[in-house]
């Protein structure tokens, strides 16, 4: 996706979102300030909805998250790049500095980007938290520390609305299953 995007504000946020596990809101909220370089961490603090700026969606998620080097190489070159006072938004609309709009960012650069390209399918900004709880479950990350990294006050909502599951992997769990059954000792009933 970040090889067919060219607008560099917009690989930003994906690959901000993909990777810190941020709500779009919380994303939008973040300051230059929240950076904290010699920590490397980000603290979540507020959350922007629309024009409306407050508090996080609970105060669970208000939180420090670490930077990971990939997210640190991005935030440093964000910065050069944007020349930002310390106060700014991270991610900030170029003409008057108020959080940056995402849904205008998808439907002006992202979504026309993509429409031309078949084998990436758009889920939206929300869909990179979906992949992130995904991709590390199929790494084999226990659900309850997911939930702890996704920042749910509840395993249940995670593994509910957050884990997917492709139907390759369940595939193959079924393929393991049958081949069980093919090599069950006999006398050994299926289904009693």
């Amino acid at each position: 996706m970040l090889e067919e995007i060219k607008d560099e504000t917009a690989c930003d946020v994906i690959a901000s979102l993909s990777i810190t596990r941020l709500r779009q809101s919380e994303a939008r909220g973040l300051r230059w300030t929240d950076w904290n370089e010699d920590e490397q961490t980000l603290s979540i603090a507020r959350s922007v909805w629309r024009k409306h700026v407050g508090p996080t969606k609970n105060p669970a998620s208000e939180d420090s998250i670490p930077v990971l080097p990939p997210l640190r190489d991005l935030l440093t070159t964000r910065r050069e790049r944007i020349k930002p006072a310390p106060s700014d938004y991270i991610f900030a609309g170029v003409r008057r500095g108020a959080p940056l709009d995402f849904h205008n960012l998808v439907n002006r650069v992202i979504k026309p980007t993509l429409k031309n390209v078949s084998v990436i399918k758009w889920h939206g900004l929300h869909g990179f938290r979906c992949g992130l709880a995904s991709n590390l479950f199929a790494m084999g990350a226990n659900p309850k520390v997911i939930a702890a990294i996704m920042r749910h006050q509840s395993i249940s909502i995670t593994l509910q609305h957050y884990i997917k599951t492709p139907d390759a992997e369940s595939r193959a769990a079924m393929e393991k299953l049958e081949a069980k059954i093919r090599n069950r000792p006999s006398g050994v009933i299926v289904g009693s």
